[in-house]
């Protein structure tokens, strides 16, 4: 199952209680200092609002009704005052708790890019890149307005209602009474509409990481597209998934808004009882014309908080959905994983010695079948045979990207399962036909993962990877942007940018995947001219496409089925007319065809 494909689990929701309970102890609490003085102000401005409320019942009886026109001045000033200093809460308020929400979504994002980065090689393969930037921008974004806008929103209109209860309680307590009577009718309903709503949220999103998918797909395979004439294909299927997207979003505003009526009538009644209430209240004589005015206006300004809690409430719920989504990545467990007493690797001379390895992916097909090879420090040895013969598999368990089933791998005797990661990966250089050329500067690419480049150093890489002169005609020189992918490069300038960084990082063992196989004869004499400087001095395990290429390896393995075949020189093989001379004749034959 990849990092983020669905399971039998897809449809489970956890409880709000639970993701608000792991949103705030993991993430919220650490901005206590944003939160207490939001919470203060968020406090005093719903204590403001009630006191304008209050101040409602002054001024109709005695600067209104009753012509004090020495209390208009103080009322109205007051009123003015009561305006400025909420307005400035209000302001504090909104910027602490956005500053907050930005902090809590940076952390999070920060705690993903570390479980996916961390997380098995075998979960990356299985999903593709353009799903895991949907939930780093589009989940990740709803996380925000949850926490921002819901969660705040929600504890700001609570405060806000119960302030505006104490006013009406102050006011007439019974009549309080009578208008929320009405109120607990419609919290079942809002509750059921906002699990809907979390259901809806989260298909939504796992379409729009669909979407994603798919767009960056016909993109980068705009040439392909166009070669085929399958722009029309390519739009019906990009529409399929558009249409998927507005239907899910026309069916959650169909459910949020069902909300509507019952809060529509809920407002409507409670107006009504006031105004039959009040007008017998003040016939008696109970109550006066500000009182009720006064408890009116309380009425109205916690009537609009409760309707947007409805609101509100939905809006959790589709954060909710992305706040589980999110957590579902932070919480991937890798199973390689570095042994509780992991040494650091001791490397001597460079040798490696394959024992007995088996392996299979997902313990189904056996891939590698009791694979014994041995690889003398110092030397070049090379792995041919077919494709699914396990060669690259060979590489992924030398760095350790997956666990054996069975057998052993050492380096200079030290068995590779009981070493950190680090010494293990420091000491081996890939260089494959895949390069890895990052949307970066040409020294940032020559120099990756070193904090602090040595630009004459990465210079002097480039040069004996015959790349210095293309790097000095880019407009920056090695200052110079690469684009994504390294999309401003030819295949094989990136190729020898590849070895230009595996001869920086200077590893003893240096591993060649198919390093030529993509390239033109003439650029192939540049990339094996730069090889040859590269290869010179250390242990090299080197998977050949072209076997003109590892004639003068020391020790050639062909494989086929997961089973080393045979093995030998060029000569020794070529001669016992086994696998890999039935190889290189078909190969001769191909290019003696094409030639």
């Amino acid at each position: 199952m990849g990092l983020f494909s669905r399971s039998k689990n897809t449809d489970v929701h956890l409880p709000t209680k639970a993701l608000v309970k792991r949103l705030v102890s993991q993430y919220m609490i650490h901005h206590k200092k944003d939160i207490t003085i939001a919470a203060f102000f968020l406090v005093l401005s719903a204590l403001l609002q009630g006191a304008q409320a209050l101040i409602i019942q002054p001024a109709m009886d005695d600067a209104l009704l009753g012509g004090e026109e020495n209390k208009v001045f103080l009322i109205t000033g007051v009123i003015v005052l009561l305006g400025v200093v909420m307005g400035i809460s209000k302001y504090i308020q909104t910027v602490r708790m956005n500053t907050m929400g930005s902090n809590v979504i940076s952390h999070l994002q920060s705690d993903m890019m570390s479980s996916i980065i961390n997380a098995d090689i075998s979960h990356m393969f299985k999903d593709g890149s353009s799903k895991m930037v949907a939930r780093f921008i589009s989940d990740t974004y709803q996380v925000r307005e949850a926490v921002v806008k819901s969660i705040t929103g929600i504890a700001r209109d609570l405060v806000l209602v119960i302030v505006m209860i104490g006013v009406m309680i102050y006011q007439d307590w019974e009549l309080t009474l009578v208008v929320f009577t009405i109120f607990p009718i419609t919290a079942l309903p809002i509750v059921a509409i906002g699990k809907k709503l979390r259901r809806i949220a989260r298909t939504s999103q796992e379409r729009v990481g669909d979407m994603t998918s798919l767009l960056d797909d016909k993109f980068k395979g705009v040439r392909l597209v166009k070669s085929f004439c399958a722009e029309e294909f390519a739009q019906e299927k990009a529409r399929v998934i558009f249409d998927w997207i507005a239907k899910l979003g026309v069916k959650a505003i169909e459910v949020r808004s069902r909300m509507y009526p019952m809060m529509e009538l809920l407002g409507g009644a409670s107006v009504a009882l006031l105004i039959l209430y009040g007008s017998f209240k003040i016939a008696e004589g109970e109550a006066s014309v500000g009182s009720i005015m006064s408890f009116m206006g309380a009425l109205m300004m916690a009537y609009q908080p409760m309707r947007s809690l409805a609101n509100l409430n939905s809006n959790l719920q589709q954060g909710l959905a992305a706040a589980q989504r999110s957590f579902e990545v932070i919480d991937i467990k890798p199973m390689i994983v570095e042994a509780p007493d992991a040494s650091e690797l001791q490397l001597n001379e460079g040798t490696i010695r394959f024992k007995d390895v088996s392996f299979s992916y997902d313990n189904e097909i056996e891939v590698l079948k009791g694979i014994s090879l041995d690889i003398p420090a110092g030397s070049k040895v090379a792995l041919v045979g077919p494709s699914g013969a396990g060669k690259s598999t060979i590489f992924n368990l030398l760095l350790r990207f997956y666990d054996t089933t069975k057998g052993s791998i050492e380096i200079d005797g030290q068995d590779i399962s009981g070493l950190t990661f680090r010494s293990l990966r420091d000491n081996i250089a890939l260089v494959s036909q895949e390069t890895g050329i990052f949307n970066d500067t040409v020294l940032a690419n020559i120099a990756y993962a070193d904090t602090a480049p040595d630009r004459e150093k990465a210079i002097a890489a480039a040069k004996a990877a015959e790349a210095h002169d293309f790097i000095m005609m880019l407009e920056d020189g090695y200052d110079s942007e690469l684009g994504e992918m390294g999309t401003k490069l030819s295949g094989g300038q990136r190729q020898r940018l590849a070895i230009a960084r595996a001869i920086y990082k200077d590893a003893p063992i240096l591993l060649l995947d198919e390093a030529t196989s993509a390239l033109d004869s003439e650029t192939e004499k540049l990339v094996q001219k730069a090889l040859k400087r590269l290869i010179e001095g250390r242990t090299v395990l080197m998977i050949a496409h072209r076997l003109s290429t590892i004639v003068d390896s020391d020790v050639i393995y062909a494989l086929q089925a997961g089973k080393v075949a045979e093995s030998g020189t060029h000569t020794e093989l070529l001669a016992r007319n086994g696998l890999y001379a039935k190889l290189h004749a078909h190969q001769s034959e191909n290019e003696t065809s094409v030639s």
